[in-house]
């Protein structure tokens, strides 16, 4: 259910999208409603991809980039398994950790883009696109 039955996300005005009405992009409430969930994901992974930004250039400036990284152990069957499934990496030093931030910051930006006025209208599709960032 909507927080609100308006669209105040841009230059466009205060779009009234109660009854079935769209709004001067072309977005209904169902998109809108998506829209908003889909900003809201954004927010929270950025939030922690700026945490996670912060304490690897602590470290790599601490102790370098080439610095390896144990992150396995005994009963470690595959190592930083989300980080390799989603990114294709193996992080094995502090700048493999560098690279698997860039690539979730420009997912990060890209999916933001989709949110922007104009740009997607189809409540499905950004469903899909802030699922990719849970």
């Amino acid at each position: 259910m909507p927080d609100c039955d308006l669209c105040c996300l841009c230059t466009f005005g205060k779009c009234d999208l109660t009854a079935g009405k769209r709004g001067a992009c072309g977005l209904d409430m169902a998109a809108q409603s998506s829209r908003i969930v889909l900003i809201a994901c954004c927010i929270g992974a950025a939030t922690h991809t700026a945490h996670s930004r912060h304490m690897v250039h602590h470290l790599i400036e601490k102790y370098g980039r080439r610095y390896p990284l144990d992150i396995g152990g005994l009963n470690v069957k595959v190592e930083a398994p989300i980080t390799r499934l989603v990114t294709g990496i193996k992080p094995e030093t502090l700048g493999d950790l560098d690279e698997v931030l860039e690539y979730a910051e420009e997912q990060i930006t890209q999916t933001v883009a989709v949110a922007h006025t104009g740009q997607e209208g189809n409540n499905l599709d950004l469903n899909q696109k802030h699922s990719m960032l849970v």
